[in-house]
């Protein structure tokens, strides 16, 4: 295992005031109300880390403040999704991050709790 990434990681997420847990082949993540897209930007490099790691695991309890999320589901003809009309962006209250996930439109809020697994599949 490469344990200067480890640490990198673990230095990002003590510049955030995340609580970690180390375990010998996992990582325990817990962040109230983090930022979206900074936390994106930590799965990314997460999973960058147990790509290259495999054994490895990290798990990240989280949640966000007011946003929205919208993954490319809604840019397929998917009748099983709540349709969101573009234009209407300029109108929402809360910031829109359009990003890489299946699914629609996801409203996240602080008190959600979210559970991201970073494992190799």
């Amino acid at each position: 295992m490469d344990t200067l990434e480890l640490d990198n990681l673990k230095n990002d997420l003590l510049s955030v005031g995340a609580q970690t847990q180390v375990h010998s082949n996992f990582l325990v993540v817990k962040k109230w109300n983090w930022d979206y897209l900074s936390c994106l930007n930590f799965q990314k490099k997460a999973q960058a880390f147990v790509q290259k790691n495999r054994e490895y695991k990290i798990y990240i309890f989280c949640n966000h403040p007011h946003c929205f999320t919208l993954g490319r589901g809604n840019e397929r003809d998917n009748t099983d999704l709540i349709d969101f009309d573009t234009r209407l962006e300029q109108n929402l209250a809360f910031p829109l991050h359009k990003i890489h996930r299946g699914g629609g439109i996801t409203f996240h809020h602080p008190g959600q709790w979210i559970f991201y697994p970073i494992v190799a599949i």
